[in-house]
């Protein structure tokens, strides 16, 4: 190699580290650079020999200057100054001194993990390809110790061979996935090994055997040698198995240089990607080369010199026939003659001619060193020769084309030449044709003058047609100017192209692209040319054409002229006859109207006689109608009496031992005749009364018998279709508070409420008809006294009587009124940290993020009054949510769930913005300044949003989606208020809410005052994600009435809403007030609306409909109910006034400080009347107090020291709960045959009742108080969600009995005489607790286990089988059992003190007797000889496009049959994954080495991993859990291929494997099915399979049911009775019952259990089993059925 031939380089950036501009002595040691562009330095001090780390980052746009990014300085150590760093990513290093090894997060300033090992450091380097493992050179030894990343687990130690005794590493790299080691010996000798530690390449250079520092990169070594300014280039390639090269390597070795430069003096480099980076060990400055200076010619010629001798130059001066007088005396001259001769032009590459000569002359080293050169250059690399050959052709043939492309170019030219000279030609043309249009033109003028002369009629037209067409050939001039405006502009462009030709061939092809376009559209502007000129030629002949049209219509002008003379002349005739018939028509008309009048008087007469006529056929169709249902109650009633007889007859004949004579029949007989009288008499009293009272009678006869919430909202909805008096007299009968045989309790009613009338004339015959006998045997319980005797009624009293249907008098002043805010909640939050949740807004705190109790507040603000943030308002999703104490900073982040309206069927493909907001300071609290929380955590799913925050305050959510529109879908319910007088308007409140379930529930809670208006309607929103799309901005409600309707709108009949505000909100409401038109009737008033809710083209309609009377209330009802239905708001109003009167102004003034009401605020309260009330207003007003938020009260009070008024808010939160918990309690009996009814009416189900009723023999009450025991245990259970399975049985005390399950292989035997009373007992399993509900700490091989009821004591031991998944040896375990008891949301379990023989292990399950009912949980502390039983499960999700990332799941869990039926059903059902290979069973033994879960694809191209490859299982943790689950996410190439899943130790050289999967994937079976316009739902897909079946079963139903049938399974599932209604008048009542089953979720594919325990219970047996067939046939649903 020739020394004269090395060129040196310039460095393109020069920096000194901050370190080294303040102090001479420091010294860098090593240097790391990171993929972030930022260079990592390490060294130490000279003197003190503390030793440091820097990572600066190159300024590109100041010279000579660092950015520091991170530093740090260590203490010095006792052994060695020297400190080595390598990053692991973007955010750690690793750095290593004597015999410690430390990870570091340089983000976080934080040390991650250290180690120490046993040697001293001497050299260190990272892995950057394959698995990224730490090497470090031990110093005085030939070992390298390898270290796992990010673990820092030592791996093994490499012996390295061939090195002399004291010496070692120095200088580390690695190179390529196979691990190549490049080192740097303290000999300073430059070496290869392979991963084993054999050499496999020594590097030399120029004579140079010592090297200063070393740079790897892929398959390149750069060596500094000694002098530390001439750098060599080694091509080392990579590795195959075994540790060896491959056949290019085997030849090349890295004894070529492939280039050689130098550089100012460094002591230390490295290179990464494009950028070579060195360092000077005393001054710190670094310097920066291009690689593209690296790989260049000058770079290349001194390695070529090295294997190209004189012979072989010549040979190639030959090739490239430099002629022989031309000096060559080496390659570097003969490059320089090669562009003399031609053989190579500007785009043909001298490197790739170079190349081909010397492949042509056999130059088997040169041509070996171009191929590297250009791999390096242009970035290629290859695997083998042959790929390298192919790329290396294809570059020559592109060199070739480049040539081919010129020769083109200059043909492309020379045609241009000859367009330009046609182009000449065709505008000499185009001239001659401009001459002679002009010459037309004038030819044209003259005529049209002509013309105008000789037609003067048709003058101004003609001049007008002139002036037109005139300006049409001004307009030709100009386009004909512009065309020779735009042809000289071409021939300009044409003659700077022929300039520019010159040039083209310096340039790149896209320069030659661009000409061609240029010569493109000069081509279609000479086409346009053409077509203007034909154009021109049309025009012209189009001229000629209007003229001779002008003078044929000049012509038809005359004619018509003449003709239009003739007409006037008819005209004027006719004009004559008209005049003379419109004086006869006058007569007539005179006549024609005195007929009129006499036709109208006697149609009115006629009318009028209707109208009286049809008054009475209604009077008396009504008496018709009262009749008929007087004799159909009364028919009712005895034939109810008559089948209620002949049972008591047939239970005392089968009960009686002796017939009785013949004498008790006649007796039973006249009996019979007389009650069968008595019971029709009673049905015809019904139908009066029933129509003598209305909603407002109803509702007080229901206060005095203090009837349940429940009876008494139901009076009021049946008010809007039907009299509500039929309905509460069946209550009362029901209740047994009246009977055929006894009134009285319905006599005192009537008179109490002012009924007089109808009690003296139907009530009191009707019981002095009846026999005192028979009211003495069935008189009912007196619940009223008869009401005092008053004075007789006035006329007013009377009339009021009359028209009791109009209600009372106004509402009385002090009455409350009903509130409407946004939903708050505040709470007392400790240390131990809570939850709040409000309107599906939850809070949850977590412990110690508060250092002291603090009172949080939630509070959802649907319609907020600030600017808002972010530019898009189509992208808020959510309401605005406000959380308080404003900027209370938290310990650690709390987490905000917060639901949404958007319909979001693909969660990936959506992300949110997170805003938080704070209210600015004093002067102007309503600014809110907002601030986009980028560093906040969040998850975005199909219902809701969670984001963690850690500083209070405002938050708004904004939606990022690739979706062009956003859907919504809301409910829409319309309401009505009740009135008190008839002139009082009536309000109808429209609202739209979010569709769910408890979204709506909520909604209903706060409009509860109100009487719902029909059913909701469902209406979807479809808006644009767009901010430039406008249309459709605003949500119409509009409110329409018939023509002969009695009331009108008076607030307006449209309402609009921003469509933004709705979808954010996910609720609004609008109100339309109804003023009653004059003179109109109202009792017969039907109130008949229609409500359509439009956006855009979208609309919905809903008949809002009912009897105005039916609305009217008195004052005292509305009183009754409202402090029925909002009992706070009395007690709130109260607890103002107390306030009020107990406040001067020195407290207000204290108080509006504390609440920091504005000073104008502040001085109005001070100067009024009342300071209190004043202040207590204006708080209400700003909703800064609330029924349910008077904790900030509360605390202004006690902070003004003010704790006597503070109580009385302590006193009022009682009251409040203490109503909330107050019992309804009935102490009415009732009759056996009405006992069903009433329990069902209180909102229990009919199966339980049936159960409780047989328990308590009967007894109402008692039945009541077990029905209670058992919805408190469903509770319980829904708080340890999820329940698997759950068994309900009744089992005698005397006898005992069994609970068992063999899905679940537990079991519970109950001995004879075990339990106190016969009760029904419950079994539950639970999986999948939360772990820290759990108890202890020790291993689990068994599941959860309830009995219940809970803490039920035994009166001897019960016997509680539950089975497990251990293997035991010899020694028998020790058991830790548990006894939990839920309290609240929390299980507080105590251990069992057991003595010998109360707990046994067996094989397969452990035996418990238990002496109280409770959960039960069983854990082995000591794992020492035991083993446990398992099973691997691996399933994939579905995908929507051939591309999605795919996501392996694999499910580690107990080998217990509830566990995977549990798992089976939760993943393929609920998720919609695919089981992918049936489960492997394991054994695990208590060892203590760790375990991991891999993944590998034998078939390349098709999959890739995402993230880790490996994934580290804890075994302690599937000891203490009984499941774990690991995800493996892989990129998806769109094509089949196949995976391997393995489960092994870790770490070990013999490694246990647990299970293997191998497993082939099919794209195509992954695929889900699309509905709803594409949009995907996988977690309710259901196996078409199952489906199928499930709808035979209905159709085998639905054709076995009748109505009446029907009608009993809807009652005892719980259907409203408006739907019970349908059902019973339905052709088809099955299909209907079961689609409304289906629809309200009570049943799917896969939840059948309640449709079978119904049909169960009534008695059809035939169709249950239909119902059995089908779980058995369908694994999931046959397994264990799940209780939420």
């Amino acid at each position: 190699m020739d020394s004269a031939m090395i060129t040196k380089l310039t460095p393109v950036q020069c920096a000194r580290t901050p370190r080294f501009t303040t102090g001479s002595d420091w010294r860098v040691w090593d240097m790391a650079l990171g993929a972030d562009g930022c260079v990592a330095l390490s060294g130490f001090h000279s003197e003190t020999r503390r030793t440091f780390i820097d990572i600066v980052f190159i300024d590109p746009d100041c010279t000579n200057k660092c950015k520091m990014i991170f530093t740090k300085e260590f203490e010095k150590s006792p052994n060695s100054i020297t400190r080595y760093v390598s990053y692991i990513n973007s955010g750690q290093i690793v750095t290593c001194c004597d015999d410690t090894i430390e990870l570091i997060n340089y983000n976080k300033q934080s040390t991650i993990l250290s180690r120490t090992f046993s040697g001293e450091a001497a050299s260190m380097a990272v892995s950057e390809e394959g698995d990224q493992h730490i090497f470090v050179g031990l110093y005085q030894s030939n070992k390298v110790i390898v270290f796992s990343s990010p673990g820092l687990t030592e791996l093994k130690t490499i012996t390295l061979t061939g090195l002399q005794d004291g010496d070692y590493v120095e200088e580390l790299g690695v190179m390529g996935a196979a691990h190549t080691l490049c080192v740097r010996t303290a000999g300073y000798k430059p070496l290869v090994y392979n991963i084993n530690g054999d050499v496999q390449t020594r590097l030399t250079a120029m004579d140079k055997t010592k090297a200063r520092s070393i740079a790897v990169s892929s398959e390149l070594m750069m060596v500094l040698w000694a002098g530390g300014t001439l750098i060599t280039a080694h091509h080392i390639p990579s590795l195959i198995e075994g540790g060896r090269h491959s056949s290019l390597a085997d030849r090349d070795g890295g004894r070529h240089i492939v280039a050689c430069f130098k550089i100012d003096e460094s002591t230390k480099i490295r290179i990464k990607d494009n950028r070579l980076i060195t360092v000077y060990w005393e001054t710190g400055e670094l310097k920066e080369y291009s690689k593209e200076d690296i790989f260049s010619l000058p770079a290349l010629l001194p390695a070529l010199s090295s294997t190209i001798n004189e012979n072989e130059v010549n040979k190639l001066a030959n090739y490239f026939d430099i002629t022989p007088n031309q000096s060559i005396t080496d390659i570097r001259t003969l490059v320089q003659h090669l562009p003399d001769v031609g053989s190579v032009t500007p785009r043909n590459i001298i490197e790739h001619q170079l190349i081909r000569a010397c492949k042509e002359l056999e130059l088997q080293d040169a041509a070996h060193i171009l191929s590297i050169y250009l791999e390096q250059k242009y970035g290629l690399s290859f695997p083998d020769e042959e790929l390298r050959k192919k790329k290396l052709l294809a570059l020559e043939e592109e060199d070739l084309g480049h040539v081919d492309a010129i020769t083109s170019l200059e043909k492309s030219r020379a045609s241009l030449e000859k367009e330009l000279e046609t182009t000449n030609q065709a505008l000499q043309e185009s001239e001659k044709i401009q001459t002679s249009l002009r010459e037309k033109l004038t030819t044209t003028e003259q005529t049209l003058t002509e013309s105008e002369e000789t037609q003067a009629n048709l003058g101004e037209k003609l001049h007008a047609q002139n002036r037109r067409l005139t300006q049409e050939m001004d307009q030709t001039r100009e386009e004909l100017d512009h065309t020779i405006e735009e042809l000289d502009q071409t021939r300009e462009r044409l003659e700077k192209t022929t300039d520019n030709l010159h040039q083209a061939e310096l340039k790149s092809a896209q320069e030659f692209k661009a000409l061609g376009e240029v010569l493109q559209r000069t081509k279609q502007a000479l086409k346009e040319k053409k077509k203007t000129i034909t154009s021109l030629e049309m025009r012209e002949k189009s001229l000629e054409g209007s003229r001779s049209s002008l003078e044929k219509e000049l012509e038809n002008t005359n004619q018509s002229l003449q003709e239009s003379k003739e007409t006037q002349t008819s005209l004027r005739e006719k004009l004559k006859t008209t005049e003379q018939s419109l004086t006869e028509s006058e007569e007539t008309q005179a006549n024609l109207r005195e007929d009129l009048h006499a036709q109208n008087r006697r149609l009115t007469q006629e009318l009028d006689q209707t109208r009286e006529t049809l008054e009475k056929t209604a009077n008396n169709l009504h008496q018709a109608e009262l009749k008929v249902a007087q004799e159909s109650k009364a028919l009712k009633e005895v034939l109810q009496q008559t089948k209620q007889s002949l049972e008591e007859k047939e239970k005392a004949i089968t009960e009686s031992d002796v017939v009785q004579d013949s004498k008790d029949d006649d007796t039973g007989d006249h009996s019979a005749i007389q009650e069968s009288t008595l019971a029709a008499g009673f049905g015809r009293l019904l139908v009066t009364v029933d129509e003598d009272l209305t909603l407002d009678s109803s509702l007080k006869v229901a206060m005095l018998f203090q009837l349940p919430p429940s009876n008494i909202d139901l009076l009021r909805r049946i008010s809007l279709v039907e009299t509500p008096g039929g309905q509460l007299l069946d209550i009362l009968k029901e209740r047994d508070i009246i009977n055929m045989y006894d009134v009285t309790n319905l006599q005192k009613a009537l008179m109490g409420i002012r009924l007089k009338r109808t009690n003296e004339t139907v009530l009191v015959p009707y019981q002095e008809s009846v026999s005192k006998h028979l009211f003495e045997e069935h008189r009912s319980a007196e619940l009223l006294p008869w009401p005092e005797e008053e004075e007789e009624q006035t006329i007013e009293e009377e009339k009021q009587e009359d028209s009791h249907t109009e209600g009372g008098s106004s509402v009385v002043s002090g009455e409350p009124v009903t509130r409407y805010h946004n939903p708050s909640l505040e709470q007392m939050i400790g240390t131990e940290g809570g939850t709040i949740s409000v309107a599906g807004v939850n809070l949850s705190v977590p412990g110690d993020a508060l250092t002291e109790n603090h009172v949080i507040a939630v509070e959802v603000v649907r319609d907020a009054d600030m600017d808002l943030p972010g530019e898009d308002n189509r992208s808020r999703i959510t309401p605005l949510i406000k959380l308080g104490p404003l900027k209370l900073k938290l310990e650690k982040p709390v987490t905000v769930t917060i639901p949404h309206s958007a319909v979001i069927p693909d969660v990936d493909r959506h992300s949110v913005i997170v805003y938080s907001g704070q209210q600015s300071e004093e002067d102007n609290k309503e600014l809110v300044t907002w601030t986009e929380e980028r560093s906040a955590s969040w998850r975005l799913s199909e219902d809701t949003v969670d984001v963690s925050l850690t500083c209070l305050g405002f938050l708004s959510i904004s939606l990022v989606s690739e979706d062009t529109v956003q859907r919504h879908i809301f409910r829409v319910v319309s309401f009505v208020d009740s009135i008190t007088n008839p002139e009082e308007d009536i309000i109808i409140t429209c609202c739209l809410c979010k569709d769910n379930d408890e979204e709506f529930k909520s909604l209903i809670e706060g409009h509860k005052s109100k009487l719902r208006l029909g059913d909701y309607a469902t209406y979807q929103i479809v808006r644009s994600s767009k901010r430039s799309d406008v249309s459709a901005t605003q949500l119409v409600m509009s409110l329409g009435l018939t023509k002969d309707s009695a009331y009108s709108i008076s607030n307006g009949s449209s309402k609009q809403s921003d469509i933004d505000h709705v979808c954010e909100a996910s609720r609004v409401s609008q109100q339309f007030r109804l003023r009653r038109k004059k003179d109109v009737c109202v009792d017969t008033t039907i109130l008949d609306a229609k409500l359509t809710v439009r956006h855009g083209d979208n609309s919905t309609e809903s008949v809002l409909q009912t009897k105005v009377r039916s609305l009217f209330i008195s004052a005292e009802s509305k009183r009754y109910l409202l402090q029925m239905l909002e009992p706070d708001v009395k007690l709130y109003e109260d607890l103002k006034l107390t306030i009020a009167s107990k406040l001067n102004k020195h407290h207000c003034e204290k108080l509006c400080m504390y609440f920091g009401l504005a000073p104008g605020v502040k001085e109005s309260i001070l100067e009024a009347e009342d300071v209190g009330m004043e202040l207590m207003t204006i708080l209400d007003e700003r909703e800064m107090i609330m029924p349910q938020k008077m904790i900030a009260l509360y605390e202004g009070l006690t902070g003004c020291g003010l704790n006597k008024i503070a109580r009385k808010i302590t006193e009022y939160t009682a009251a409040l709960n203490k109503t909330d918990e107050q019992p309804n309690e009935q102490r009415i009996t009732t009759t056996k045959k009405s006992k069903v009814k009433i329990l069902m009416e209180e909102g229990f189900t009919k199966t339980d009742i049936i159960q409780a009723l047989g328990l308590s023999q009967g007894r109402v009450d008692l039945g009541r108080t077990l029905l209670q025991v058992i919805d408190k245990h469903k509770e319980r259970l829904q708080a340890v969600e999820p329940v698997v399975f759950c068994k309900e049985q009744f089992i005698s005390a005397a006898s005992g009995g069994d609970l068992s399950s063999p899905e679940a292989g537990i079991l519970l035997l109950i001995p004879p005489g075990c339990l106190p009373k016969d009760r029904i007992v419950n079994l539950s399993v639970i999986t999948g607790l939360d772990p820290a509900k759990l108890p202890g700490s020790g291993s689990r091989l068994c599941q959860i286990v309830q009995c219940g009821p809970e803490e039920l004591l035994l009166k001897e031991p019960a016997l509680l089988r539950i089975p497990h998944c251990g293997l035991f040896g010899t020694d028998t375990p020790i058991l830790t059992i548990y006894d939990g008891q839920l309290q609240g949301s929390t299980i507080n379990w105590r251990v069992m003190a057991l003595t010998n023989g109360e707990c046994r292990v067996e094989d397969h399950y452990f035996e418990l007797e238990i002496k109280k009912f409770g959960m039960f949980c069983i854990t082995i502390k000591d794992k020492t000889g035991i083993k446990k039983q398992m099973r691997a499960l691996p399933l994939i999700n579905r995908i929507t496009s051939p591309t999605d990332d795919l996501i392996i799941t694999l499910w580690l869990y107990n080998s217990d049959s509830v566990e995977h039926q549990c798992l089976l059903q939760e993943e393929t059902i609920q998720h919609g994954k695919i089981q992918l290979d049936q489960h492997s069973s394991f054994t695990l033994k208590p060892a203590k080495s760790p375990m991991s879960a891999q993944i590998s694809i034998p078939t390349k191209d098709t999959f890739a991993v995402v993230d880790a490859d490996t994934h580290d299982i804890d075994p302690e943790h599937l000891w203490t859990q009984t499941q774990h689950k690991v995800d493996f996410r892989l990129k998806n190439g769109g094509r089949d291929g196949s995976i391997v899943l393995n489960v092994s130790t870790k770490g070990l050289i013999r490694k246990t494997l647990f299970c293997t999967f191998k497993i082939n994937i099919e794209i195509e079976r992954l695929l889900s099915p699309s509905s709803d316009g594409g949009h995907l739902s996988l977690r309710r897909q259901t196996p078409t399979a199952m489906v199928n079946s499930f709808d035979d079963m209905k159709r085998q139903l639905a054709s076995r049911t009748d109505n009446e049938t029907a009608v009993q399974i809807a009652s005892i599932l719980g259907l409203p009775a408006d739907l019970k209604s349908i059902i019973r008048r339905s052709r088809t009542p099955g299909v209907l019952l079961l689609d409304k089953l289906v629809e309200k979720t009570i049943i799917s594919a896969v939840r059948v259990s309640m449709l079978e325990g119904a049909l169960m219970n009534n008695g059809n047996e035939e169709e249950a089993e239909l119902v059995q067939r089908y779980r058995k046939e369908n694994v999931v649903v046959s397994g264990l059925q799940a209780h939420h």
